[in-house]
């Protein structure tokens, strides 16, 4: 077994990288990578094998997929740690509806805007982004619900909110969408939507490109979540008032597999997220109805109160999935 120095996920070095320097000497049984490292592992079957591939490659130079050039070192181990595996447990009330709609329909919605009109006013720090409906005010995560924008949701999106909500994703039709234009290495940070703007079943369309989108609980938990085209992600519940979301300003993503970890690089990503705002009912004081629920909300207001004034300092990033 040889561990592989500057061969590693930290690196953006990938598995098929590795097995196209490997391979050449010998039946590889396993590559292991670790996220957030830069060594890798290769296990050959035969001793061999790995004694030759120590000899020719040592000291060499690998070219990666992107080009990124690294000298790899290369040493005998006995024995190679287990691949962590991410928590398979997803927020309560987290749905993911994949292949929602056809490649035709995410052509014409990614043609949908013509960016370069948008470019001038709706540029933010991380991305490009256009709202119909109402305006999503940055910073404080909300619209103001008196002032509604000239453009409503475009007719084209119709047919996915009523598919929406015949799946029984929303209880009602969404008026406000905002949409993102995400080059890669770029991304949002992580955020709560405000819950008393907004009804439950705030919903956002993957398109163009998959992304890996992190929530956190205010506990410290992490979970990755990974959005396929075409995917539909749709947060209720705790799921969007316990646990940011947000996306990692990268242009690759760790995505776990049955094999182990893979380097996705990423593509051009256009993100459509709906929302109804809420009635004045939804936006009255609610009263905990047992001691559980009354935790959930003091300490869903604490860090309300905490992301508020972290936002207010970056309120020209934005964060809207």
């Amino acid at each position: 077994m040889l561990v592989v120095g500057n061969g590693g996920l930290d690196c953006g070095v990938s598995r098929e990288d590795l097995e196209k320097v490997f391979q050449p000497f010998g039946v590889i049984l396993d590559i292991i990578l670790l996220p957030k490292k830069p060594y890798s592992f290769v296990c050959y079957e035969k001793t061999d094998d790995a004694k030759r591939a120590y000899e020719n490659v040592n000291h060499t130079k690998l070219v990666t997929q992107q080009n990124s050039v690294f000298i790899l070192y290369l040493s005998y181990v006995n024995k190679v740690p287990s691949t962590p595996r991410p928590s398979s447990e997803w927020p309560p009330g987290l749905v993911l509806k994949e292949d929602v709609i056809n490649e035709q329909f995410e052509e014409l919605l990614m043609n949908l805007i013509n960016w370069s009109l948008v470019e001038e006013k709706g540029t933010l720090k991380h991305r490009l982004v256009k709202h119909y409906g109402f305006e999503f005010r940055y910073g404080s995560n909300d619209v103001d619900p008196t002032k509604p924008l000239p453009e409503p949701i475009p007719n084209e999106c119709q047919p996915l909110l009523q598919m929406m909500v015949d799946l029984g994703l929303v209880k009602e039709k969404p008026d406000q969408l905002t949409v993102n234009r995400y080059e890669p290495g770029q991304g949002i940070p992580p955020h709560l939507d405000t819950v008393s703007m907004f009804e439950d079943g705030i919903a956002s369309l993957s398109l163009g490109s998959e992304v890996i989108m992190e929530f956190k609980h205010l506990d410290g938990r992490e979970v990755p979540v990974l959005l396929p085209r075409r995917s539909l992600l749709v947060m209720n519940g705790e799921a969007r008032t316990l646990w940011t979301h947000g996306i990692s300003a990268k242009k690759s993503d760790l995505v776990y597999e049955q094999q182990g970890y893979r380097l996705q690089q990423r593509g051009i990503r256009v993100s459509f997220t709906f929302r109804k705002i809420a009635s004045k009912k939804e936006n009255q004081f609610q009263i905990p109805r047992n001691e559980k629920e009354a935790s959930q909300m003091e300490e869903f207001h604490v860090h309300q109160v905490i992301r508020t004034q972290q936002c207010a300092s970056c309120s020209q990033s934005g964060s809207s999935s």
